[in-house]
């Protein structure tokens, strides 16, 4: 098997980064987290897709996608559109893309500040000449296009390869390749409200001789300060990945630098980001395999090592995403072949918490397009096309089964020795999705259990007086038992002490004409230990009825106006309700 060896290395900014393929006949063991992938959700339309689209995620979680659609016409037209964590469309598609230009777009970008304002950076041809020029447009928290798509960078040649961030504020600043001659990366930024607050400039140097610029890719610190790298051709067959660091005015604070280089294999799609330390993290292919390097403010390499290779096949077309808690996710596609195998998404993680990176997760059987990642904290968010339509994955760390939770209720609360007390352990609960409570163990404190069993119910009659502390264990659906079972304490007596009864009344009409019978219901009226014997009805208009053994009667008003009736009742035993039923009734004159 062909490993790519790269330890985590520290090196001086005015050294670069050669790495060797070396040929090794042992797989090199990692540790590993195990990640759990959701469903596959279709969160396009009838709208074809073209190109591949870009994600970012926003505080809540909740995914920001732009992608470019052809329904029909020569050119296509960039859509916005705001979906849940399960691919619910929440906002959109809305048409970024202004409706009377023609366009033809080259590079899309997206990034979604901490207020969920969404930027979009894109460079598009218009018909009034061959060269695409750099846009800028911005949608707001509400769903609408608040900055209509401007015009930030006019360009002879091409403007192409861009990227876009945010900062804390709302500002966004972008980079792009002006392809003329000789190339140059260019800098800008916008304001929260789509101002041009950094004018287009160049930050790289001349390639020289016949060399080449391109994917400019940008991470921004605290203060607005970015970090920017980019893939430089020179003399073939040297590739080399350069980087620079701008203020957030864009004077440049460390002046450009090779902190990665090869002399013998290209170095390819690159992307990055920033971690919370004022890293740039780069992911980009080197001879068909998955690179991650870390470059720190100062140019110097703080860590590098291979993400994915394939013996016989090919990885390609990564991207990466740095979550607020600096753990990291890194996509990219694998074949098996290089003739007529599909292209096949993975994704693998770093717990920043465990210094553990994952072993390769597959997204999803097959891919036409690339996968994109956006992260938040313990979960990330991944689009690609499939079967012409954008489809998203969630990824999350798989965490291992919680115990069950269990909760124990009895009644009554003071039985009699012989009477039977009813134990409820239906309040129990699972912290884990799709797991549940399975089973129940009941101990009555007496010596005596249920065993287990599937019922979250038993009941059980105590042969003496005196306090039992009963308790409950519960196991879950995957055998996992919880961590301490929940107890009550049942007062058994000697002898059974009658418990009060409860009156409740009713009334029907409760508006009625002078005159008129209404009937009077205390048949709800309950004993907890016996039965209701007797009933008080009072009808609130100085009459009653005294005690009755009848739980319905009826009395007419003979005068207008609102009467509170109320009601007592006695158990068999003789004892009295001590609350009182009570109704209101209204009595209009004939």
């Amino acid at each position: 098997m062909v490993i790519l060896m790269a330890g985590r290395i520290s090196m001086g900014k005015t050294m670069t980064l050669v790495l060797f393929a070396l040929l090794v006949m042992s797989v090199v063991p990692m540790p590993a987290a195990s990640l759990e992938v959701s469903d596959e959700y279709n969160v396009t339309d009838s709208s074809d897709p073209t190109g591949a689209p870009r994600i970012d995620i926003d505080t809540e979680g909740n995914f920001h996608i732009v992608y470019l659609i052809n329904d029909g016409g020569d050119y296509d037209k960039l859509m916005y559109r705001k979906v849940g964590p399960t691919g619910t469309t929440l906002e959109g598609p809305v048409q970024v893309s202004p409706g009377t230009v023609e366009s033809q777009y080259g590079a899309l970008a997206v990034s979604v500040d901490t207020a969920g304002r969404v930027h979009i950076a894109f460079s598009a041809m218009t018909t009034r000449d061959d060269a695409r020029d750099v846009y800028y447009a911005q949608v707001s928290t509400s769903g609408g296009v608040s900055v209509a798509a401007k015009n930030i960078y006019s360009s002879d040649v091409d403007a192409s390869a861009l990227d876009i961030e945010s900062d804390a504020s709302g500002n966004a600043y972008i980079v792009w390749n002006e392809r003329e001659n000789p190339p140059t990366i260019m800098w800008s930024k916008v304001s929260s409200s789509g101002s041009i607050t950094g004018s287009a400039k160049e930050i790289s140097d001349e390639p020289g001789g016949n060399g080449d610029l391109y994917f400019p890719r940008i991470g921004v610190h605290a203060g607005g300060k970015t970090s920017v790298a980019w893939q430089q051709k020179a003399l073939a067959p040297r590739d080399s990945l350069y980087f620079t660091v701008l203020s957030a005015t864009g004077s440049v604070l460390e002046d450009p630098v090779e902190v990665v280089s090869n002399l013998v294999a290209s170095l390819t799609n690159l992307e990055a980001t920033a971690d919370s330390n004022d890293n740039l993290h780069l992911t980009y292919v080197q001879s068909g395999s998955i690179m991650w390097t870390v470059v720190e403010d100062d140019g110097s390499i703080r860590d590098s090592m291979q993400i994915a290779s394939s013996l016989l096949g090919e990885d390609g077309v990564p991207d990466i995403s740095i979550a607020p808690n600096d753990d990291i996710y890194i996509s990219y596609q694998q074949r098996e072949n290089l003739i007529n195998a599909p292209w096949i998404p993975y994704v693998r993680t770093y717990d920043d918490s465990e210094d553990d990176w994952s072993d390769p997760e597959q997204l999803t059987d097959e891919a036409t397009g690339p996968p994109r990642a956006a992260a938040a904290n313990d979960m990330a968010g991944f689009t690609y096309t499939r079967s012409g339509d954008i489809r998203l994955v969630t990824v999350g760390a798989d965490q291992a089964n919680r115990p069950p939770v269990a909760s124990l209720s009895h009644s009554p609360t003071d039985p009699s020795i012989g009477e039977m007390v009813n134990f409820d352990g239906s309040g129990s609960s699972d912290p884990d999705d799709g797991d549940f409570v399975d089973t129940y163990y009941f101990e009555w404190g007496d010596g005596g259990n249920s065993g287990w069993r599937t019922s979250s119910s038993a009941s059980h009659s105590y042969n003496s007086a005196g306090t039992f502390t009963a308790s409950l264990r519960v196991r879950d659906s995957e055998g996992l038992e919880s961590n301490s079972p929940d107890t009550v304490n049942v007062r058994v007596t000697s002898v059974a002490t009658n418990r009060a009864p409860t009156a409740v009344l009713s009334a029907n009409p409760t508006t009625a004409d002078t005159g008129q019978d209404i009937t009077f219901n205390g048949g709800s009226s309950s004993d907890p230990d016996g039965s209701v014997a007797e009933y008080w009805f009072d009808f609130g208009d100085s009459t009653n009825t005294g005690w009755v053994t009848a739980a319905s009667v009826t009395h007419p008003y003979t005068s207008e106006g609102a009467y509170t009736a109320t009601l007592k009742v006695r158990d068999d035993e003789g004892l009295q309700s001590e609350n009182t039923g009570s109704t209101l009734v209204s009595v209009v004159h004939d």
